[in-house]
């Protein structure tokens, strides 16, 4: 890990004016229950109020933009095999703890079968793990952390697990449903906008849709199952299902269309 943020904190200073930083630990608590950042500063706005789900969307877009513009050297290869490996594990928990119902047990059989129908991986350098959490202001500008399960795979890992955060934090603090769907939009238009404009790619290009479907659908089903057991917050989990199971019979143009598009039609969002 130490390695692999030497090389990112190399790229980046080459890039110059990227507004994403890698912050230096100033202690790590003994039992390593807390990392204490340098620089990090309360995540409030200019105007002194917190930063909104879609501000930090936007953010977030940006970010992954600018993290998968850089080299991911030899690191090891996250394949879309791998990602049904790490779903895998907590369904055959929720299955053995009795928590897979017949719905959850579709979408795992859809997700099984879409990975026979993706496109050859893009081979980015990935986070793995990026949701709001992993994000932390600065005076420099926004930071990443937590780099211990970065690898080389598809982008749409990291959009699609991000979008499934934030759709389960809506759900869980019973946000508006015009909020996710519009932080959604948010971040897909911050990070192809971003992309686009460092590589000069055609704006559908940017992300692939079957990908995205595939890990955000898989990302959603495994929160759902972790939270509905660790957490016991089955109803909020269960809605989650619910809309991975809408988006899972949904195509993927379709699907990555209506996430781009803040104005959902009735038929998605009645479920958020």
């Amino acid at each position: 890990t130490p390695q692999i943020i030497r090389q990112a904190r190399s790229d980046l200073a080459r890039r110059g004016g990227a507004e994403l930083t890698i912050p230096s630990v100033l202690t790590v608590w003994r039992d390593w229950n807390m990392v204490v950042f340098e620089g990090v500063v309360p995540p409030e706005s200019h105007d002194g109020r917190t930063s909104s789900p879609i501000q930090l969307a936007q953010a977030a877009g940006n970010v992954l933009a600018t993290l998968h513009d850089l080299s991911p050297g030899n690191l090891s290869a996250f394949t879309p095999t791998d990602e049904l490996t790490a779903t895998a594990r907590w369904v055959e928990l929720g299955a053995l703890a009795g928590r897979m119902n017949a719905q959850s047990k579709r979408i795992w059989i859809d997700v099984r079968k879409w990975r026979h129908r993706l496109p050859r991986s893009s081979g980015a350098l990935i986070h793995r793990d990026f949701y709001d959490s992993q994000l932390l202001p600065t005076r420099q500008g926004w930071a990443i952390v937590d780099f211990d399960t970065v690898a080389r795979g598809d982008r749409e890992q990291d959009v699609g697990n991000f979008i499934g955060h934030l759709i389960w934090d809506s759900v869980r603090d019973g946000r508006s449903k015009a909020m996710w769907i519009e932080a959604a939009a948010a971040l897909l238009e911050s990070y192809e906008r971003s992309r686009t404009t460092r590589k000069r790619i055609r704006r559908s290009a940017a992300i692939n849709a079957a990908r995205l479907r595939f890990y955000l659908v898989s990302s959603m089903l495994r929160v759902g199952i972790i939270h509905g057991m660790r957490t016991g917050m089955r109803r909020p989990a269960q809605r989650l299902h619910d809309i991975a199971d809408a988006f899972g019979r949904t195509s993927p143009m379709r699907l990555l269309a209506l996430l781009r598009d803040a104005g959902f039609p009735s038929e998605l969002r009645c479920l958020s």
